[in-house]
């Protein structure tokens, strides 16, 4: 008898921890809101070896959007979407300024990140780019950009681009699998075909020298459908679309540019222009992730792309 209920009560007590555990373990993988105070939590904790990678264009601050759709009324709800979905590393395109930079910065304490602006050549100035990570998860080993033109060095407009572009990459480390691997995000021109066309080149270009045989994303907003085969053909020579290649059927609407429209449906497929292409990386799900917090509008008007991946494939 004095045998069995020590065993009994020590059963017993490995029960009660193993559920307060799960419980835990559940309340940190599944943060889904703001907290009573409006805030968002410092810290994530991540340690599958499955990582949820995305790109959001977050639409640009500007005094042209007015209601739910400025900036001030929907940060948070971009924040939100980011924080429901427990995306481990993003890319965000359309940072306007370093007060809305500021803004992410504020809103989002559990990760760190990298940015760079398109107006000169030391990247300090003009509409940015960004690369966020779980700061918990991921160490930046280096990090860098280019100009999408002529002149990937010197700022300025490349071939017949209306406006500036570039391209910011960064090397990470997975510190939970001790993986490097390349991240690169771009926003390609919204008029220029040709610059479309040779910045698709330039990028691979650039990936092939930097990245041998590392694992790379290749994501952003590339202001093209997939009828411009100029600008797909040269990325699926060197990488693989990560909505093809899932091994789960995809999700959400195929078009990723909603222009405010009211419901998904009203999206149509040939606005698919945000992507991830994968090199060396397996995708297990791909999702265009159509959260939304007012009934008028989504955070932004595009919506963000979301794969679930694993390096080194």
């Amino acid at each position: 008898m004095f045998l069995i209920q020590p065993m009994h009560i020590m059963k017993q007590v490995t029960r009660s921890f193993l559920y307060l555990f799960i419980i835990f373990s559940f309340t940190v993988f599944s943060i889904s809101s703001c907290n009573a105070a409006g805030d968002f939590p410092k810290e994530i904790t991540s340690v599958s070896d499955t990582l949820r990678v995305a790109t959001y264009n977050i639409r640009l601050q500007t005094t042209a959007d007015k209601g739910n759709r400025a900036w001030t009324n929907r940060k948070k709800d971009v924040a939100q979407l980011i924080y429901q979905n427990s995306f481990d590393i993003f890319g965000v395109q359309e940072i306007g300024s370093m007060a809305q930079e500021n803004d992410l910065k504020t809103l989002l304490p559990a990760y760190d990140f990298v940015s760079k602006g398109r107006d000169d050549s030391q990247g300090k100035t003009g509409e940015r780019l960004g690369i966020f990570f779980n700061k918990k998860r991921f160490s930046m080993e280096m990090s860098g950009f280019f100009f999408l033109s002529e002149t990937p060095s010197v700022a300025g407009k490349g071939w017949d681009a209306a406006l500036n572009r570039i391209c910011l990459w960064a090397i990470m480390k997975d510190l939970v699998t001790n993986t490097e691997f390349f991240v690169f995000n771009v926003h390609f021109d919204h008029l220029g075909v040709t610059a479309r066309a040779k910045s698709a080149e330039l990028v691979v270009s650039k990936m092939n020298a930097l990245a041998g045989n590392l694992p790379v994303i290749v994501l952003g907003d590339m202001n093209a459908n997939l009828s411009e085969t100029a600008v797909h053909s040269t990325f699926t020579a060197a990488m693989s679309d990560s909505r093809i290649i899932s091994q789960q059927p995809s999700t959400g609407p195929t078009g990723t540019f909603n222009n405010w429209a009211v419901t998904a449906d009203n999206v149509n497929a040939s606005e698919r222009i945000d992507y991830i292409y994968v090199k060396n990386i397996r995708v297990c799900t791909y999702s265009v992730l159509t959260d939304r917090f007012t009934d008028s509008n989504f955070p932004s008007d595009h919506f963000p792309v979301m794969i679930r991946c694993e390096l080194g494939y």
